[in-house]
């Protein structure tokens, strides 16, 4: 999330993490959570260092939503 020491030039570096794992659990039938699709709805209601202070870490109300949100994915799969 952009807040704390993230900076918009970090991004191209988390799409290329994101890409990656998106394959690798694809390679892998695996589940794959959108965790910054979910964020990037998320900062709709409350801002960005809500859920992520430093911008990367979770905070106990972003890990809470990246655990409500895997708990769904897995349920789905």
């Amino acid at each position: 999330l952009k807040c704390g020491a993230v900076k918009d030039n970090w991004f191209p570096e988390f799409d290329r993490y994101r890409e990656a794992a998106k394959r690798i659990a694809t390679e892998n039938q695996a589940t794959f959570v959108p965790f910054q699709s979910m964020f990037d709805e998320a900062i709709k209601y409350a801002e960005p260092k809500h859920w992520a202070g430093d911008g990367v870490h979770p905070s106990p109300h972003g890990a809470s939503l990246m655990a409500h949100f895997w708990l769904e994915a897995v349920k789905g799969a």
